[in-house]
């Protein structure tokens, strides 16, 4: 076994996107939950999806900017994220607009 070379001298280590895949995380999360109907509306749609995709939104777009100052890398992870956790949340307002409807 050998240890892992650092990098030279001129170059620092890549910065990453913690807020970018935390973005796409939560939101991959909240569109999953929000497909099921039962779970989407009764439990995701009001506790969970919501904020889940509130929260997506916002660390994707902060994922976002931060990648176009040069500060994290992995852009499109946090384009991603941003997307699904706008799906859920459009879903999320779906599904709650469809039940109080029909109530």
């Amino acid at each position: 076994m050998t240890a892992p070379t650092p990098p030279p001298n001129g170059q620092a280590a890549q910065p990453r996107n913690g807020l970018g895949i935390a973005g796409f995380v939560l939101g991959l999360l909240a569109a999953l939950l929000v497909l099921l109907p039962s779970v989407g509306v009764i439990v995701s749609g009001v506790t969970i999806g919501v904020p889940l995709s509130i929260l997506g939104v916002l660390f994707g777009i902060l994922g976002i900017l931060r990648a176009r100052k040069g500060l994290a890398t992995n852009k499109g992870l946090a384009i991603a994220g941003t997307t699904l956790a706008a799906i859920g949340l459009v879903t999320c307002i779906v599904w709650i607009g469809a039940f109080s409807i029909a109530v």
